[in-house]
């Protein structure tokens, strides 16, 4: 079976380049895509009703359209664990956008940076 190849969103910006650096994680010349595996494991895991039962919100096609923005203005640290099973680095990262909290873990392949896992939930006040 022949997967769909990446589709490329574009640029790490320089301040998600910093931060990430900070954690042990070079990001330098990468660009964020999404690729088959991460959308789909995200919609399977995360992208039904289900998640209301665990506190969560489920993960839609939008929040994929704005992955981009998300990651860029993450706060981001070192994956735990920070190696994924095909051998590339993780990052995870948090961020506050329109009242919802997202955490997204994403891997760190040789040009591009494609999410592993997301989920999100609504601020606690």
């Amino acid at each position: 079976k022949v997967k769909q190849a990446v589709h490329v969103m574009g640029a790490v910006y320089t301040g998600a380049i910093a931060r990430a650096e900070v954690a042990g994680v070079d990001l330098q010349g990468k660009v964020l895509a999404l690729d088959h595996d991460g959308v789909r494991h995200i919609l399977k895991k995360h992208g039904g009703d289900s998640e209301y039962a665990r506190g969560q919100i489920p993960v839609t096609a939008e929040d994929f359209a704005h992955f981009m923005e998300l990651f860029n203005r993450a706060k981001l640290t070192a994956g735990d664990p920070p190696i994924a099973k095909d051998g590339s680095k993780v990052v995870e990262g948090t961020v506050i956008l329109d009242g919802i909290v997202y955490h997204l873990v994403a891997r760190v392949r040789r040009k591009d940076v494609v999410p592993l896992t997301m989920f999100k939930r609504a601020v606690q006040k």
